[in-house]
């Protein structure tokens, strides 16, 4: 850990808790718990989804602002966080002008919430800015068959205003390799200010986890995060209804309840289902530890043959240690997986219901659980809030 004295970073976010998002806003919710172990006090302003413009006391002494948008369209395309962007600039300026900031953060998801580094380096051109790229929507530019107001909204707005924003920017922050690749290439005058800064795990989440043998009677595979178009259950729900033979719960530990129960009822595996809604991270751990095979979807079409999000889930199942079924593209989750995992099945390599019985047989032979690998630990937030203080704002603000 750093001794180096107390300094504040201004961050911008679409999210904090408590929020809808949960998932994204952790990202930041983590680095504003772990940051001040290295020196680093964290003011955040995020969206108010209450649609009010009060901060909780609780707010006020974590130095939380939270900004309700004037405009609430979500669909087509959610331009909500476009409106807010703006409307968080009188604040922005109040908090400039009483504290000197080591850094102001722009972060996801984007590319709303950076609008407003053009505006950060002309009120304060002294204040290094930090483009935070590690929301899925970062990848989305790199994907065929989108929406078509999100094609639109992408060619007239959305890589006009990235260039100017990326031209003031001192540094830019990415989930994954792939995408830090496809932005140098972008920007070349950018590589040496990219930093690899993954999403990782909730270290607290696994206070006095042991990994155990299984006493299940059927073979439990659990998935768990969302569905939306990039991530369609129908690959895994396919395989396991072709292993009929084989006693199968599906647990799922997310969003879209009704969603699933749709999708398992008209293959005629409703039976298979035991959905648990969203949990907080501890729950979520001991949820997923009953399981024999954790499952990851990404299902997407790519342009880029490198890139793939890598699903926030992963770094949770590398910590659990449990075998993992990994359905989507070669790319940076396979690549992530390959080189952490101890025992992975991939959809690239084997057809998913051959990976099932695979998985099965295994458990039906009493294999001895594996342990998770050490090197995992690198992907705990503590450890990645070291990496963004010391590797990101160390050196740019020297």
């Amino acid at each position: 850990m750093n001794d180096q004295k107390n300094s504040s970073i201004l961050v911008l976010v679409n999210s904090h808790p408590p929020c809808k998002n949960i998932v994204a806003a952790q990202r930041w919710f983590y680095f504003k718990k772990y940051l001040p172990l290295y020196g680093i006090q964290v003011d955040l302003i995020c969206q108010d989804e209450k649609r009010s413009d009060y901060a909780t006391s609780k707010d006020r002494e974590q130095c939380v602002y939270r900004v309700p948008s004037p405009v609430h369209i979500t669909k087509p395309l959610n331009i909500a966080p476009l409106f807010w962007s703006f409307a968080v600039r009188n604040l922005c300026k109040k908090l400039i002008a009483k504290k000197h900031y080591k850094a102001v953060v722009l972060s996801g998801p984007p590319f709303f919430t950076m609008l407003n580094a053009p505006f950060f380096s002309k009120i304060k051109p002294d204040v290094p800015i930090i483009l935070d790229f590690r929301d899925g929507w970062s990848t989305y530019p790199f994907f065929d068959r989108q929406p078509w107001p999100t094609q639109i909204a992408e060619r007239l707005f959305f890589m006009r205003q990235e260039k100017k924003c990326v031209a003031v920017a001192q540094a830019l922050m990415f989930p994954v390799e792939g995408l830090k690749k496809e932005y140098e290439a972008l920007y070349p005058q950018k590589k040496e200010t990219s930093y690899y800064i993954p999403n990782g795990y909730d270290d607290e989440a696994f206070t006095g986890y042991k990994p155990s043998q299984s006493t299940n009677k059927v073979f439990t595979i659990a998935y768990c995060g969302s569905l939306d178009r990039t991530r369609s259950p129908q690959p895994l729900l396919n395989a396991i209804k072709h292993c009929a033979d084989i006693p199968i719960k599906l647990l799922v530990v997310g969003t879209h309840k009704n969603r699933w129960q749709a999708e398992v009822q008209k293959l005629g595996i409703a039976h298979i289902l035991d959905h648990k809604g969203v949990l907080e991270s501890k729950e979520m751990v001991q949820a997923l530890s009953q399981a024999e095979l954790l499952c990851i979807v990404q299902s997407y079409p790519k342009k880029s043959q490198e890139l793939s999000a890598v699903s926030s889930r992963t770094y949770v199942y590398l910590r659990l240690g449990k075998p993992i079924l990994y359905i989507g593209p070669p790319g940076d989750n396979q690549t992530v997986l390959e080189r952490y995992a101890t025992n992975a099945y991939y959809s690239s390599k084997m057809e998913i219901q051959d990976c099932i019985r695979v998985a099965y047989a295994e458990w039906k032979s009493n294999v001895p659980v594996p342990e998770y690998n050490p090197e995992v630990i690198r992907f705990s937030r503590q450890a990645i809030a070291g990496e963004f203080a010391n590797q990101v704002l160390n050196k740019i603000a020297s």
